[in-house]
């Protein structure tokens, strides 16, 4: 009985010990991505557009790579239910482990840069629709300007200015006056 028990918890102990190297690389990764976010924010704060895309595309792959992460955990959390019996996390409540403490702790840490994350993004997405917003109606001044410059630069109406100038042709016109 006591060597089942010794090889449930080195079972554990591995597989917890995997969970929490998982959880590592995540939260390492969602600190990237924050930082990226913070420049993303900085950039549209002052209406610099062009270094988004290289900001998105870098964290895209992050994402790629967290979701790749939160499958090995899950896979890695599911085998260890199975082979331990369990029904969720709070089954593993067996004492005080250091490295159940490191996995409480990691997760706790990987809900707060999560909120942080969400709260920075909402941010930036209000940023986005101000700058999108901005360069519409930029765009709808140059569409004005431009009509307004086409009208005088039109032939047609200078040829009317012009004759309506040349008023010495005009029957009936003295010059002496």
């Amino acid at each position: 009985m006591i060597e089942s028990l010794t090889k449930q918890d080195e079972k554990l102990n591995e597989s917890v010990r995997l969970m929490n190297d998982i959880m590592r690389r995540k939260l390492s990764l969602l600190h990237e991505m924050h930082n990226l976010s913070v420049q993303a924010y900085n950039h549209i704060s002052e209406e610099s557009v062009e270094p988004l895309n290289n900001i998105i595309e870098a964290k895209q792959a992050l994402i790629v790579e967290i979701d790749h992460l939160d499958r090995r955990f899950l896979l890695e959390f599911e085998k260890l239910k199975t082979d331990l019996g369990l029904t969720s996390m709070a089954d593993l409540r067996r004492g005080e482990s250091p490295l159940l403490k490191d996995l409480r702790l990691n997760t706790a840490e990987i809900l707060d840069i999560l909120q942080k994350l969400d709260e920075l993004d909402a941010k930036l997405n209000q940023g986005i629709v101000k700058l999108r917003d901005d360069i519409a109606a930029d765009l709808a001044r140059i569409r004005r300007q431009k009509q307004i410059s086409g009208a005088y630069s039109n032939d047609t109406p200078r040829q009317n200015l012009n004759e309506q100038a040349d008023y010495t042709s005009t029957p009936g016109f003295d010059k002496r006056n």
